[in-house]
């Protein structure tokens, strides 16, 4: 006659409830196994997980262990042996369709795994030994594809590693020692052709570092030292024409630095302190003419700096101390004429700028205090007689507003406020005769009188 057993079902209740319901069935078993049900809060009644414990114990979960998502279909299954997972373990979709297969000895995960996507193309495959990846690990595309294939010894990354474009072509090639990239590396465009090769040492870029154009042309050639750009570099054109040289020192440049145009011609020569640019530093037009020629008395802090026309004519002046903005700005039109002038006061703007047509004529002078226009903006007939005055205030038209005849009569005047029109405006014919008054009030026309 066989003997009574038990099972144990567990459901948790809500918090307030503060009681936990058990259901006891059943028979129980000469082993002392007693079968475990947990219910998804906060109805407690769909099932959440089923498996066996030994004598009570709960870490001790034996035989068939089943997880179920909320609306009923197996999640993950696999079988425990006295608390420890043991074989093959399979995860599901919400459809049904297999996620992964991993294989547990004692504990452990040891042998194949396999992770699918719902249409069961493989995203990753691999091994472990004593839940150590172990072997070819391999990822794939969506496509199917191999995206990637690294090699791993107890968990540690040693030997080659590849990555691979969509099309199946190598993207990447790396070396790993102990973990750390070592040896030669390179790199590939999608079409198979060679892009970049360079070498690590004990996972930091050291010696030389190469790119290539899709056409087999050098692109750039530098030379690194732990992990830094050191000493001379170049760079090539896809033509193979140099286009840049110089040098640097721990990632910054240092010394000479020279660029060409495509042609051959000079386009910049420089002078590098540490990243700072030093001494002359010189741009020309691809015709050889002079287009900015940079003086720096500190380093990339106090200089004079001027722009030129091809034919030579000063295009630009431009100061600095300190790094800041300081003196006069100009601008200069073609014939020489000053076309603007803008006052700098400790990197702001502060004070009046003019601006000019080529015929040295004013056009507009604007007010700043402090990089905001504050104070009357003036613009100008070309006779030179004032045309508008608009107030400003912290950047917004707030104040008196006067337009005027070329013969200096008053034509419009008002107010502004916060940008808009406020309070009373009038308009004036050639003889300074009122002809019509309008009020507003924030900027919408409230009445208007024609005299």
């Amino acid at each position: 006659m066989s003997k009574p057993y038990v099972i144990l079902r567990e459901a948790f209740f809500m918090q307030k409830i503060g009681t936990t319901l058990l259901f006891t069935l059943l028979n129980l078993c000469c082993f002392g196994q007693q079968e475990v049900v947990k219910y998804y809060p906060p109805e407690f009644k769909k099932v959440k997980e089923k498996y066996s414990i030994l004598n009570g114990d709960s870490t001790l979960i034996h035989g068939v262990y089943t997880k179920f998502f909320e609306e009923g279909q197996v999640m993950m299954t696999g079988n425990f042996d006295n608390g420890k997972p043991n074989g093959e373990f399979v995860e599901f979709y919400e459809t049904g369709d297999t996620l992964s297969r991993t294989n547990y000895q004692s504990g452990n995960k040891t042998g194949a795994f396999l992770v699918l996507s719902k249409e069961g193309i493989p995203i990753q495959k691999g091994a472990y030994e004593n839940n150590q990846l172990n072997g070819m690990i391999t990822a794939y595309f969506e496509n199917g594809k191999v995206k990637k294939q690294s090699t791993f010894n107890n968990g540690i990354l040693e030997g080659p590693a590849v990555e691979y474009h969509k099309n199946g072509n190598k993207k990447l090639e790396f070396i790993y020692a102990q973990g750390k990239q070592n040896g030669l590396a390179k790199s590939y465009y999608e079409s198979g052709e060679l892009s970049s090769e360079y070498s690590y040492a004990n996972g930091i870029i050291n010696g030389a570092f190469k790119t290539f154009y899709k056409n087999g042309n050098p692109e750039w050639s530098y030379n690194y030292q732990n992990g830094y750009k050191n000493g001379a570099y170049e760079h090539f054109n896809n033509q193979g024409a140099l286009i840049e040289k110089g040098s640097y020192v721990d990632g910054i440049n240092n010394g000479s630095r020279e660029t060409y145009y495509d042609s051959g011609k000079p386009k910049e020569i420089q002078s590098f302190q540490l990243g700072a640019k030093v001494g002359e530093n010189k741009t020309f037009y691809e015709t050889g003419e002079l287009m900015w020629l940079e003086n720096y008395t500190k380093a990339a802090k106090d200089a004079v700096i001027k722009e030129y026309y091809k034919s030579g004519q000063v295009k630009s002046e431009q100061y600095y101390k300190g790094g800041k903005r300081i003196k006069d700005w100009k601008t200069f039109h073609p014939n020489g004429a000053l076309a603007n002038e803008t006052p700098y006061f400790e990197n702001v703007i502060n004070g009046v700028v003019n601006e000019y047509n080529d015929q040295k004529q004013i056009l507009r002078s604007t007010t700043y205090q402090f990089n905001r226009q504050s104070g009357p903006v003036t613009d100008y007939y070309l006779t030179g007689k004032k045309k508008t005055v608009t107030n400003f205030v912290n950047g917004q038209k707030s104040g008196r507003f006067y337009q005027y005849d070329e013969n200096e009569q008053i034509k419009v005047k008002g107010n502004h406020l916060y940008n808009v029109r406020q309070g009373t405006w009038q308009y004036f014919d050639e003889n300074g005769k009122l002809t019509k008054s309008e009020i507003y009030s924030r900027g919408e026309l409230v009445r208007s009188t024609e005299n």
